[in-house]
């Protein structure tokens, strides 16, 4: 053998090498694919959520001792309309008042980016009237939706008393039309 029939048939080897390697890699991003359209949840970020609606789901990803215990979460309209106005109703019970001063931190993500970061005034939320106490009741707010490609986004809430007691911790997969 030459060493030109030698470099050759490396070359080869080389190419038939790296097209397995893109062959598996193109294979493992299919099935993923397809195991997030058939699912309905992001591949990376699963996280198992109740489902609510067809537009809303929720987890709760907060513990027995937050002062506000979820029992369910309703949107409406649903499916939410971007670039419409919204409005969300959170259902259960509160250990003590809810008073002024109490905020909570919103993050909205598509995949892994990250959207959106903000830092709300519960007390000041269209609906919402501090102190606030809940007995199996819901607290609904309104809000308009910002102009967003119809897609599904992942929303993380965790709300704080003015005391920086735990208050809720909400994961949400929302999905607009």
């Amino acid at each position: 053998m030459t060493l030109e029939m030698f470099d050759l048939a490396r070359m080869y080897a080389l190419k038939s090498l790296a097209t397995f390697w893109i062959v598996l890699f193109a294979s493992i991003v299919t099935a993923s694919v397809r195991l997030h359209v058939e699912s309905g949840q992001d591949v990376l970020e699963t996280v198992p959520l109740e489902h609510i609606s067809s537009a809303l789901e929720w987890s709760n990803c907060g513990s027995d001792t937050d002062i506000f215990q979820l029992s369910s979460i309703s949107i409406d309209p649903d499916p939410p309309v971007t670039d419409d106005p919204v409005t969300l109703t959170f259902n259960g019970t509160t250990t003590k008042p809810i008073e002024n001063g109490a905020y909570a931190q919103v993050s909205v993500k598509l995949g892994l980016r990250k959207l959106l970061q903000k830092t709300l005034d519960i007390c000041e939320l269209d609906g919402v009237t501090c102190p606030l106490t809940l007995n199996n009741e819901g607290v609904a707010t309104t809000f308009n939706l910002p102009k967003l490609p119809p897609t599904k986004y992942r929303v993380n809430i965790r709300a704080y008393s003015v005391d920086d007691e735990d208050l809720a911790c909400i994961d949400m997969s929302v999905t607009l039309k």
